[in-house]
């Protein structure tokens, strides 16, 4: 019975996956792997290791011979390969909030994704989702966001922001 296992199944672009046979039955005497998107692409040895280095999801196959005849298992969409998000799209918000108003600021949601922004000195607010809502203080400053996914932090989008004071009525 062949029948093999990769670790890890989910990477980042570049890394190395380990293939390990798990056949069972008869003492195999070949073995002969095809990595769709690997390199290598091909290898007859029993525990080969494949740098994957174009994001998407791969087939896996393994034909394993104990000397009654080859056996071949196929794993499809079994190795899936990601790569770092690229940068968000532009940040929405004015750029000339009032002091000490509340503002929202956004870019556009990709699914799988996180963000982490950054706050000019003095202003406050956290989130870990496309928009964030922010307690102006009187600095101004830079307002920047990164996407993030397993494979880290994309570059950043920002906005350069400068308070207006509230006006004074005579």
């Amino acid at each position: 019975n062949t029948n093999f296992s990769a670790y890890p199944a989910n990477v980042c672009l570049g890394d190395t996956v380990n293939f390990t046979d798990f056949t069972t039955g008869g003492v195999p005497i070949s073995w002969q792997w095809s990595f769709s998107g690997g390199t290598p692409s091909t290898s007859g040895i029993q525990n080969p290791s494949v740098v994957y280095d174009t994001a998407g999801v791969y087939d896996v196959s393994l034909t394993a011979d104990d000397g009654s005849g080859p056996v071949t298992k196929l794993k499809s969409g079994y190795i899936n390969v990601v790569q770092i998000a690229s940068a968000p799209s532009a940040i929405i918000g004015s750029i000339t909030p009032c002091e000490n108003a509340s503002e929202i600021y956004s870019v556009t949601n990709v699914a799988g994704l996180s963000y982490s922004w950054t706050l000019p000195v003095g202003w406050s607010g956290t989130s870990n989702s496309n928009n964030i809502t922010s307690s102006v203080d009187t600095t101004s400053g830079l307002i920047s966001v990164t996407a993030d996914n397993v494979c880290g932090s994309s570059p950043s989008s920002a906005l350069i922001v400068t308070p207006s004071k509230l006006p004074v009525a005579d």
